[in-house]
């Protein structure tokens, strides 16, 4: 997309974040400034109900009260200096926005092919053939997948980029095929897609605020932001409130796409049904205990309240890694970030199920992701690392079919 932006210097410059996930949404005012990104104000708003896209105009009416709080709230962080910079104009600012993992999806296909005539080097008029048929076969596969899961049928598809990541030749990695030969090629693609209904829903929402979508964005395309990780035979989890992401590095390159349809918010929901008080107080006395807020007795208390929680979340892990395509031995060190990264359990089960001590792995936090600078505080909460993910779409050239 062009943005209207670029043509105004003054402006050209800033820009938006807003992450809106199952449970939560975090809004980011960013600058771009060369090759980093300035965070100038956040803000984290959690839902009255997280039920925003399935046509109930109810629930519209509370994600848009949601967002315009959110973007207030990172206004009223935004310095005084930048204000002035600025102007009145943030509505103007291009909008990269975050979706659920339930919404917005991301996959990775593998595509083979055989040439008739391996000895004839590949012509630019054959590449864009092949690859025409590569994306073809992706958009097959994954649509077919997308509605045995979800019902939604493959003409209701909104395909947002499917990209080559990675191309090989009898075996070997090519970054352009163009004048090589060979009989055997295989290709690797990242499709990033949601229903077409529920993108209609949230640019209606945001129309009605008067903010237009650049970019909608999803983690994965942008995980080259870990590049100070040593990421090479790795699994990446992304705890979200409802919903739990995980991406598999084989030799440093990603592998494997999945989720599983439990995150941190069952703890918060347990803890308010056990001792009778609202899921905001839940909530907070739940992320107490995870930040060592509170006395021995009290922990001890919540450690046995989450008891039964922890092993349903173990059992949704084991399920989910099921389907992970991955040969010999587990990964060799986990990462994890998201609102539900800094849960004792959470970590407890990763360590038991990855037989390994969770001292090995790593929480990823702001801080650690290169090419930030963050002016807001911001930096010591692993659930704004999603968005700082989503922000650097703006340096992303992830080509589109």
């Amino acid at each position: 997309m062009v943005f209207d932006f670029l043509r105004n210097r003054k402006e050209r410059n800033f820009f938006w974040v807003l992450d809106i996930g199952t449970e939560a949404i975090k809004t980011l005012i960013c600058k771009k400034e060369e090759n980093r990104i300035i965070i100038l104000g956040a803000d984290l708003q959690y839902f009255d109900d997280h039920t925003f896209f399935g046509g109930q105009d109810s629930a519209e009416v509370i994600l848009k009260k949601a967002i315009l709080k959110s973007i207030e709230g990172a206004l009223q962080r935004f310095s005084i200096a930048s204000k002035n910079k600025a102007g009145d104009h943030w509505k103007k600012w291009p909008i990269f926005l975050g979706l659920p993992s339930d919404i917005l999806k991301a996959r990775i296909f593998r595509y083979l092919f055989e040439k008739q005539n391996p000895k004839e080097k590949i012509s630019k008029s054959e590449d864009q053939l092949i690859r025409k048929k590569c994306f073809e076969a992706a958009k097959d596969e994954i649509s077919a997948k997308f509605t045995e899961e979800t019902g939604i049928l493959a003409k209701d598809i909104r395909w947002l980029r499917l990209g080559i990541s990675e191309r090989k030749i009898e075996g070997y990695q090519a970054s352009d095929i163009i004048g090589l030969s060979g009989k055997e090629l295989s290709f690797k693609v990242l499709a990033v897609f949601l229903g077409e209904s529920y993108l209609r829903n949230i640019e209606r929402i945001l129309m009605g605020i008067g903010l237009k979508i650049s970019k909608i964005a999803h983690i994965s395309e942008n995980l080259f932001s870990l590049q100070d990780i040593e990421m090479l035979d790795n699994i990446v989890f992304d705890a979200g409130g409802d919903i739990v992401q995980f991406f598999l590095f084989k030799n440093g390159e990603l592998e494997t796409i999945n989720e599983f349809k439990i995150g941190g918010r069952i703890f918060s929901q347990k803890l308010s049904d056990v001792l009778g008080v609202s899921e905001e107080l839940a909530r907070n006395l739940k992320e107490k205990y995870s930040n060592n807020g509170l006395n021995s007795r009290a922990s001890e208390r919540i450690k046995e309240i989450f008891g039964i929680e922890k092993g349903y979340w173990k059992e949704n892990l084991n399920s989910g890694l099921k389907n992970m395509d991955w040969e010999g031995l587990f990964p060799a060190n986990v990462f994890i970030f998201g609102g539900g990264g800094k849960i004792p359990e959470i970590k407890d089960i990763l360590s038991d199920v990855f037989n390994q001590p969770f001292g090995k792995s790593k929480i990823i936090y702001p801080k650690d992701l290169s090419g930030f600078e963050c002016y807001a505080k911001i930096l010591d909460n692993p659930q704004y690392t999603p968005s700082l993910l989503i922000a650097n779409s703006i340096f992303n050239k992830l080509s589109i079919f």
